[in-house]
């Protein structure tokens, strides 16, 4: 199980946008002239299916004290106990976002008090054990209600979030602790009024290098009459999340979609994008100017992870200088053929070609 502060940010940036949405609607307007319950299910793994082990025997007493821990965290998660999560885990953790265990204490309390329902599920795919380390896949999800910010009891929100990832353990005497993990793929959305039914889609890579230019695309399926005010930011994954630099644009069912360019952080640190849409309806009031309601919002948070990027020593690309050498292993030592014929003078090919 993978707790993650895009939860967290998913429903921020769904206030966010109730709060900013009617700065927008001046312009939506002039651009409309021209064109004219909570969730009770409780926690499970795996059932019915089997789980994959590598390195001892699928019964195995190893295998049964990391499931028993796996249960015991998702319990203690969805009874909300802090303790009982906490006691899983190293002093010494450190997440693959490079979060210290103080700082999951701090996003575990701050979803809990943001989702006061909230549940999750998880998934156990494979065990790899390996003497004292394990690793553990699995597939994570979390549902959950989300209130708005004034107060109104029919303004509630859905959250669905679901992660595949790593959790690394390690054997202390006769029990495991986790000391860090790893996610391969994390979304999480969060909708309001009619955009719980709305199909969205929100397109990104799942990984790109450091400084590696990459798009970001969110595909709506606008109904005809309704407008969507869009916006989609990306950000360095770290908590507590900086605010992001919105750039609202307008999205109809003759225009559904949005696309950005992002250049990926130089400092080696996992992204995520976020896109945050309005819907709105537009009618005919008892003016000659058409009348906008806003009847749903959704945000939609993606994790990208950044990958760093190595460089030999001389600075040149050191996938250029990689050649196999006559008994098939990589030789780092010799330059490529093709690379070796260009540097040298046509004399020297001349006089290779005439030998």
């Amino acid at each position: 199980m993978h707790l993650s502060a895009l939860p967290i940010q998913a429903v921020r940036e769904s206030l966010l946008m109730m709060n900013k949405f009617f700065s927008c609607l001046l312009a939506v307007t002039v651009s409309l002239s021209i064109m004219t319950p909570t969730w009770a299910a409780a926690a499970t793994i795996n059932p019915d299916e089997t789980i994959r082990v590598v390195g001892t025997e699928q019964n195995s007493e190893d295998v049964k004290s990391i499931l028993s821990l796996i249960q015991e965290l998702m319990d203690a998660s969805n009874n909300h106990d802090l303790p009982g999560v906490l006691k899983n885990f190293s002093p010494r953790f450190v997440s693959g976002d490079n979060l210290s265990l103080q700082d999951v204490k701090n996003l575990i309390e701050d979803t809990w008090k943001t989702y006061p329902d909230i549940k999750y599920e998880t998934k156990t795919l494979e065990i790899r054990i390996n003497g004292d380390w394990a690793t553990v896949e699995s597939i994570d999800t979390a549902i959950a209600t989300a209130k708005s910010d004034d107060g109104n009891p029919d303004n509630i929100g859905t959250l669905q979030s679901k992660s595949r990832g790593l959790l690394f353990l390690r054997r202390l005497s006769r029990s495991w602790e986790i000391q860090s993990d790893y996610t391969i793929y994390e979304q999480a959305k969060i909708a309001y009024g009619k955009a719980k039914n709305l199909d969205i889609i929100l397109s990104t890579p799942d990984q790109v290098f450091a400084g590696e230019s990459y798009t970001a695309r969110v595909d709506i399926d606008v109904a005809s009459g309704n407008v969507a005010i869009a916006s989609i930011t990306n950000n360095p994954l770290i908590y507590p999340q900086p605010k992001p630099e919105e750039k609202f644009r307008t999205m109809t069912d003759r225009q559904a979609d949005l696309e950005r360019v992002f250049e990926a952080n130089s400092a080696n640190k996992n992204e995520i994008v976020t896109a945050t849409i309005g819907i709105t309806e537009i009618g005919q009031g008892s003016s000659e100017h058409p009348t906008i309601t806003l009847n749903g919002v959704a945000t939609i948070v993606k994790r990208v992870n950044v990958l760093p990027v190595s460089q030999s020593k001389d600075g040149q690309d050191p996938t250029k200088l990689v050649k196999k050498s006559a008994n098939g292993k990589l030789d780092y030592t010799q330059e490529p053929k093709a690379e070796a014929d260009a540097n040298k003078s046509d004399g020297d090919i001349e006089d290779k070609d005439q030998g």
